[in-house]
């Protein structure tokens, strides 16, 4: 599990899992991340990324699509917000990548359905969520508390 300041990630089986904090990524975060998933990209069949109200800059959507684009990576991104749950829909409907699909927040269900991902499976998904947002109000406690 990596912890960063503004979201955090593990992996489980052959499937990334990132949450974010409710701030966006920094550069610095975001880079690390992807040096990561360069180095694993090619064992992964699937991501879920629980984006809550986040948005990436275009230097880091050039850069993720950079790193997985192409390839045949199942992506569900859970967002708060209905514009870009509509954008991302309106992109597969025009031709655009069919393997990544936006979710609600509250859609935890329909995302793994989507990435095709079974009980008991589905639990140990659940579990690393839960040890990831853990880990980041936990790096975010110690920060609050620095002089």
């Amino acid at each position: 599990m990596i912890i960063l300041p503004t979201f955090g990630y593990d992996y489980v089986d052959d499937m990334m899992i990132t949450v974010h904090k409710d701030v966006d990524p920094t550069q610095e975060d975001w880079s690390r991340m992807l040096t990561d998933l360069k180095v694993k990209a090619r064992e992964l069949r699937s991501s879920l990324v629980l984006a809550g109200s986040i948005k990436l800059t275009a230097r880091q959507r050039k850069e993720l699509a950079d790193t997985v684009g192409g390839s045949k990576l199942k992506v569900a991104v859970m967002t708060e917000s209905a514009v870009t749950r509509g954008i991302l829909r309106a992109i597969g409907w025009l031709g655009g990548p069919t393997n990544v699909r936006p979710f609600a927040m509250k859609d935890l269900g329909g995302a793994l359905d989507f990435l095709e991902i079974r009980e008991p499976r589905r639990r140990r998904v659940e579990v690393a969520i839960d040890a990831l947002r853990a880990g980041l109000a936990e790096a975010n406690s110690r920060s609050a508390s620095l002089p």
